[in-house]
Parts: C-alpha cells; structure tokens; sequence
C-alpha cells in the first residue's frame, strides 16, 4: 500500500507573475488546495531549474504571452524536476501559440480559468485517490479523452476511411491519425475493422453501404450523415451502420462513437 501524501508536507514552487488579473488568485487556490504548503517564488522556468533549493512536489508556472519563457528553459525546468507534477496556466494570447510553437507539453497546459481544476487534480494524485495523471508524454488525443473522460481501448482494431468527398476524407483521416490509428483505403485483414462511412449523398451512399455490409458482415461501421432525421437514421442501421453521427460532427461525438463501436 502506498503512503498516503500529507498536503502539509508539500513543496510548491510558483514560476512566472502573479501580479496580473488573471492570474492574481492562483496563489491562493495553492494554499486552499494545499494547506500548510512550502511555497517559493521563482521569475522564469530558467531560474527555478537552475535553483539548489528542495525539489517540488508542484509546480505552477502562469504564462501571459507566447515566448515569455524560452523554450531551452522550459525544457531544462522539467527535465530537473522529473519527479514533479506541473500545471501550467497560459494567457488568453497564449491559445494559438499552443497550436503552432508549443513549449510546454500539452497535458500540463491550462487556461487560467482551468488552473484550480488541475490544482485540484494533483492533490488528488498526492493523496493516492483515484484519478487520472496527465502524463508530459500525452498527445493531444489523449488530453482530449482525458478531459472529457472518454475511454477508448487500449487497443484499436484497424480503421478505414470512407467518403466520397476528397477533402472530407483528408479531414476524417487526420482526425484517425490523431488517435495512433493511420487510416488505409481498403481492407488486407480478416479482422473486423471499423469503418468510418460517409453516408452523404444518402440515396448513394446508403446503396453502397449495403454492399459493402454484406462482403464485410462483421465490420463496425460509424455512419456520418448530414441528415440524421429519424427515417435516414433508421434507413443506415437497416444498411449497417452501427452507430449514425451528425454532420457537423463535435469531436465528443465522434470520439464516443468510436470507443462504442471499437469495444
């Protein structure tokens, strides 16, 4: 059994400005999480990696403004500090810096308003309760499951892209690289594979899935339609979709469509 943590032994190091609006009461959602906590005060990430004090249990950094923190300091910080759980809080113009030129793993990177969650969070990890750890190493994916507290298996059956619409198939295959999975345009297993089906036009598609379901009979198939009215809906599981999704699809639907249908 493990030692359970007292929060009243824990090292909290604050990197960054603190003086802002926004970020302002981060500080005292520290103490309230952990009472009694060893807090210090550090200016950049080069700073505190650089420093000979205790090492941390937490590390709160708060970034402002894309390259505030160079990205040699941000890299030296977390490789000094293996042992420690961080949360970063990034500004409002932070956003889509996160997107094109990230710095910080995105498993760690919050928004100020997201910071107490995530503080939250890590006490719960400190005191051995149950909840799930933002590895560094996790991709985008897996933070977007994490979040929402989507469970896809641990192993995915192969997946193929459907769709007549070129662009629309480029997007869909992204959206199948985004989980590990790389798409392929037709089946080489006898394994059921899940079949991501775009079901539009409808009167073709519909056809053609019907086909497809009778060579394949034990395939998954997760149908998008742009018409999810009652009897198109009714008319794809007749042709063999398992599960219809509507376009415009949020990337919550599509991700428990996939864990439904993949399980």
């Amino acid at each position: 059994m493990h030692k359970r943590h007292d929060p009243l032994m824990t090292n909290v190091w604050l990197i960054g400005r603190f003086d802002s609006t926004a970020a302002a009461s981060l500080p005292m959602h520290v103490v309230r999480v952990f009472p009694g906590a060893s807090v210090r005060h550090f200016d950049s990430p080069d700073a505190a990696a650089n420093s000979a004090v205790e090492p941390p249990d937490i590390v709160l950094v708060v970034q402002h403004r894309p390259r505030e923190f160079s990205r040699s300091g941000v890299a030296e910080l977390i490789a000094s500090q293996p042992l420690a759980s961080f949360v970063v809080g990034l500004g409002v113009w932070c956003a889509s810096a996160m997107r094109s030129e990230s710095i910080w793993p995105e498993a760690i990177a919050v928004s100020f308003e997201d910071v107490p969650r995530s503080l939250a969070r890590e006490a719960d990890l400190l005191t051995n309760r149950d909840a799930a750890p933002p590895w560094l190493t996790s991709g985008r994916e897996e933070v977007f499951l994490l979040e929402r507290g989507i469970a896809l298996p641990a192993i995915l059956p192969p997946m193929i892209v459907d769709s007549p619409d070129g662009a629309f198939a480029n997007t869909l295959a992204d959206l199948v690289v985004e989980i590990r999975k790389r798409p392929r345009l037709h089946s080489t297993t006898t394994e059921p594979v899940v079949v991501i089906w775009d079901a539009d036009p409808i009167e073709v598609r519909v056809r053609q899935l019907r086909n497809r379901r009778s060579q394949y009979p034990s395939d998954r198939v997760v149908a998008l339609t742009a018409m999810p009215t009652p009897p198109v809906i009714e008319e794809l599981t007749r042709a063999g979709a398992d599960i219809v999704v509507a376009k415009p699809f949020a990337f919550d639907a599509f991700y428990e469509a996939l864990a439904a249908v993949a399980s």
